[in-house]
């Protein structure tokens, strides 16, 4: 622990910035070469991501800018002359860096609650989330604001007890949402899965698929870097852009599975919903659900909008019809 010194530490962060950056800056290059093309043809929702990915790339850029500035300071130049590096804990360089930062953390939590509403369709399931956001929306702009005082730093004055609660609110943000997110998930699996439908269900729910679309990325690297950061421990800056990026990158995955179309979405719901209650109406005329994946991998192999029979004599006229003529 002898060589966990804070200005090893600090060139560790700086190294995990500039490589989980580059991850970070590729991913959102990709996410927007799909939305402009999915752009020509989607609706007004798909602009809004477009511009919310346009809004924290630029974000993300300004934070590393300054953040590379800052480490040309502190590496560089005060090698030389230490005073220089004090001078600039509260210059505009900093400021720039950790008002970036606070406000990618912002994005990502706002994405993270438009996703819970997208996938449970509750307005009522959002009330305390979004009153968790409102906490960490004030706690970071009196970080914003104890970190722009002259000499402000942390470990000086109210940083610390304002960036915990920043944090600690965010993270638990992230965590009632990602659980939110996979509770949802997992029923939506079970739930296809009794039916056998698995054309649907294992498109959405596999464990991947979870852990993207609830933004498990995040909540585990926060929740590692809060103790750290309370307790001033050197290891705590490695961490902290570690952390910083997946505030990037996390959102950025589930925008991926927007752009390529395979983000779950509400009415995958409705789908099994639709499966389910078809299946009990066959069930009370004394049919059987034959075989109900190779009729949908046929039905969305040839966009036919004909009905399929699957029963016998017994009702000649009982049909089931695709799930995308059952879709409200």
């Amino acid at each position: 622990m002898a060589s966990l010194t804070p200005a090893r530490m600090s060139y560790a962060a700086a190294i995990v910035g500039c490589v989980t950056f580059g991850c970070y800056f590729v991913l959102a290059a990709i996410c927007i070469h799909f939305l402009l093309k999915k752009n020509r043809r989607s609706s007004k929702g798909q602009h809004v991501v477009l511009a919310y990915t346009c809004l924290m790339l630029v974000v993300n850029i300004i934070y590393f800018v300054a953040a590379s500035k800052w480490s040309e300071i502190e590496f560089v130049e005060s090698t030389e002359n230490p005073a220089i590096f004090a001078a600039q804990l509260s210059t505009n360089y900093a400021i720039i860096k950790d008002t970036a930062y606070t406000i990618n953390i912002w994005l990502a939590d706002s994405l993270m609650l438009y996703r819970t509403y997208i996938i449970w369709r509750s307005i009522p399931v959002l009330l305390f989330p979004a009153l968790v956001y409102l906490g960490a929306l004030a706690s970071g702009l009196g970080l914003l604001i104890e970190t722009g005082q002259p000499g402000g730093t942390f470990g000086v004055g109210l940083v610390v007890p304002f960036g915990t609660a920043f944090w600690s609110i965010s993270v638990a943000l992230n965590v009632i949402l990602t659980f939110l997110i996979s509770y949802k998930l997992l029923h939506q699996h079970r739930r296809v899965r009794s039916l056998r439908v698995t054309e649907v269900g294992d498109r959405y729910t596999d464990i991947v698929a979870i852990l993207v679309e609830s933004a498990a990325l995040y909540s585990i690297s926060g929740l590692i870097y809060i103790p750290l950061f309370a307790l001033n421990i050197p290891l705590q800056y490695p961490f902290a852009a570690l952390l910083g990026s997946a505030a990037g990158i996390a959102p950025n995955l589930i925008i991926f599975r927007i752009a390529m179309g395979v983000d779950f979405k509400g009415e995958t719901m409705q789908q099994a919903s639709s499966v389910q209650f078809a299946t009990r109406a066959l069930a009370r005329h004394g049919a059987t659900f034959t075989n109900p994946e190779s009729t949908l991998n046929q039905n969305s192999t040839t966009g036919s909008a004909k009905t399929t029979k699957i029963l016998g004599d017994s009702s000649p006229n009982l049909e089931v019809y695709p799930l995308d003529s059952m879709k409200t």
